[in-house]
């Protein structure tokens, strides 16, 4: 029996992903959005075209860094899955059994010797 579910390691890359396209999304969405500023083009229909266009890439943009910033690092991910499944018991299980592993490992020294 596995100790970590291997869909768990997918979601966490998928997750990484996810959330790389998001912070691309939004540098693009805001390069986007200065070059429709800087562009020379000041007849009152492109302002208004271009006022619409701004707004629905900067509505993009937000979202995109929102959610970037919400969605945790895989680094992160990994240790909330650590610290929710590390117990007293487990950490006392853990300690004997490097405990045991030095004993183990002193002894082999001495038979050498």
């Amino acid at each position: 029996m596995s100790i970590i579910n291997p869909w768990i390691i997918y979601l966490l890359d998928v997750i990484e992903k996810i959330r790389f396209f998001l912070e691309l999304l939004s540098l693009f969405g805001t390069g986007i959005i200065m070059a429709a500023v800087v562009s020379e083009r000041r007849e009152k229909e492109n302002i208004d075209k271009k006022v619409k266009f701004i707004k629905k890439i900067l509505l993009i943009v937000a979202i995109g860094i929102i959610y970037s910033i919400f969605i945790p690092s895989k680094k992160t991910l990994l240790y909330m899955f650590v610290a929710k499944n590390i117990t007293v018991e487990n950490a006392q299980l853990g300690e004997k059994k490097i405990k045991e592993t030095v004993d183990y490992i002193f002894e082999k020294i001495k038979e050498v010797k």
